[in-house]
């Protein structure tokens, strides 16, 4: 499916991924957020329930569909490029649930993944 969604991963969107607390600090409360990196993406603006991994019911705010890999759970994303150190202050949304979708037709090309945010 990558090869036919990948024209469509045209808008630029800005990731950060959330960092463990450091085990070796006893201060360490909250470990923040990595550098943010730049992906490709299409994105749909959306307000409905939906359910996430562990069954609970969540409102999706936005899907971004890519085939950004390491985005989880927790992490947070916003429509186009930032610099910012911090999400919040750039405006981003967490992200509520990640589903991948297996690339059935070509298993040599990465997956898609739909990035649900709220």
């Amino acid at each position: 499916m990558t090869s036919l969604a990948r024209f469509s991963y045209t808008q630029p969107a800005t990731v950060w991924h959330r960092q463990e607390p450091d085990e070796d600090d006893p201060m360490s409360v909250d470990g923040g957020f990595s550098a943010p990196i730049s992906i490709l993406c299409d994105y749909g603006f959306n307000a409905k329930v939906m359910t996430d991994q562990s069954g609970n019911e969540i409102v999706a705010k936005d899907t971004y569909w890519t085939e950004y890999i390491g985005i989880k759970e927790h992490d947070y994303i916003v429509l186009g490029i930032s610099a910012e150190l911090n999400p919040l202050d750039a405006g981003a949304q967490e992200v509520l649930n990640v589903v991948n979708f297996g690339n059935t037709f070509n298993r040599a090309e990465p997956a898609d993944y739909a990035i649900i945010t709220g």
